[in-house]
């Protein structure tokens, strides 16, 4: 860390004129990171593996995504070892439960770039059992939350949408490793296939109920723009779920196939005004000096999903331009991130006697 990063006298916008929002722990509510990384991994190797920087670019983040995986889990652990009110809180309050469909999704992502990058290790096995039971969990869970009451009374978010997403991306992970499986196929799919169905249902009901509290009601507020990305995780996420599964189910030339596509067209469609929307909410927050927070990866995951669907569809063109335009989301984030954390501990070295000093 470099003394760039302490606040000074001649700038002090850094403790009083825009004070930066206190990050949360390590935890669930970084997993998008994790997420984000994963799958541009896996997309750089997918669609530019032909050219040698990004080759080694997607090993890099594989690497990358591995110790976020690792230390966010470890730094969680000890939080909870800590204090037992971290995990009880994770999984008792509703707004912070929604985050562990991040977890489900982290892990998922990880696996597929493990695989998708350097194929021996073959771990997308373990790591996709591990993400679809905590995916079938979160969605689990949020069902428990909305039918005990909790929810009730508190106004629909895009955020409620994370835990019912995780298992669109355990039913198209799941149809890549089932080829790689063939003593557990039948298996594999019919627990991709169920996921498919949940994560379509509840994501639909959900995703509605927010719009409509965002468009009619409440409008989202300039800290919460990012997370208009979400709902794009499931158009893209299902395009490419209908794909791969229907490529594994009757092969690319069936009826099925057929099927899928069709409803890749009417996903895609049907989502090119909310794209809009979402770059429009984005940009219009970013004009009004939007502070990071761990939202901002909300800006990776989905585009890579939009990106995967239409790769799949065999839109090239657009796959790749939504991958280029990720790197960019990527780079944004992980930089906000890399600046908040650094500002973050270089405030909290400060006592309460300098700050007050260098603020007045």
């Amino acid at each position: 860390m470099t003394t760039s990063t302490l606040p000074s006298v001649q700038n002090p916008r850094a403790l009083n004129g825009a004070p930066v929002p206190t990050l949360a722990g390590a935890g669930p509510a970084w997993f998008g990171a994790v997420m984000g990384t994963g799958i541009l991994a896996t997309l750089l190797h997918t669609l530019f593996g032909q050219h040698g920087f990004a080759r080694y670019t997607s090993h890099a983040l594989v690497v990358t995504a591995w110790l976020l995986l690792v230390g966010l889990s470890a730094g969680f652990v000890a939080r909870a070892a800590r204090s037992s009110s971290v995990m009880r809180t994770s999984v008792g309050d509703p707004t912070q439960f929604m985050a562990w469909g991040m977890v489900s999704m982290g892990v998922l992502s990880v696996g597929s770039a493990t695989v998708t990058v350097t194929p021996r290790l073959q771990v997308d096995a373990l790591l996709w059992t591990v993400g679809t039971v905590l995916g079938l969990a979160a969605a689990l869970g949020f069902v428990v939350h909305a039918v005990q009451g909790s929810l009730h009374g508190r106004p629909a978010t895009f955020s409620w949408g994370l835990p019912v997403v995780a298992p669109m991306v355990s039913a198209t992970t799941g149809a890549a490793l089932a080829g790689r499986v063939p003593g557990a196929r039948s298996l594999i799919m019919a627990l991709s296939i169920g996921c498919f169905a949940i994560a379509l249902g509840l994501g639909l009901v959900v995703f509605a109920l927010a719009y409509r509290e965002h468009w009619a009601r409440t409008p989202l507020t300039t800290s919460a723009a990012p997370t208009s990305w979400i709902p794009l995780g499931i158009v893209g996420q299902s395009t490419a779920a209908a794909q791969a599964i229907a490529r594994v189910v009757g092969g690319s030339e069936s009826s099925v196939a057929r099927l899928a596509h069709a409803y890749g067209w009417v996903m895609l469609v049907l989502g090119a005004p909310l794209v809009v929307w979402a770059i429009w909410t984005t940009v219009r927050a970013f004009a009004r000096g939007l502070a990071f927070t761990p939202a901002w990866w909300s800006l990776t995951f989905p585009l890579g999903t939009l990106s995967l669907g239409t790769h799949l569809m065999g839109w090239e063109t657009i796959a790749r331009a939504c991958c280029l335009v990720l790197v960019a989301t990527w780079s944004l984030a992980a930089t906000g991130s890399w600046r908040a954390v650094a500002r973050q501990r270089a405030q909290s070295k400060i006592g309460p006697t300098v700050r007050e000093r260098l603020s007045s």
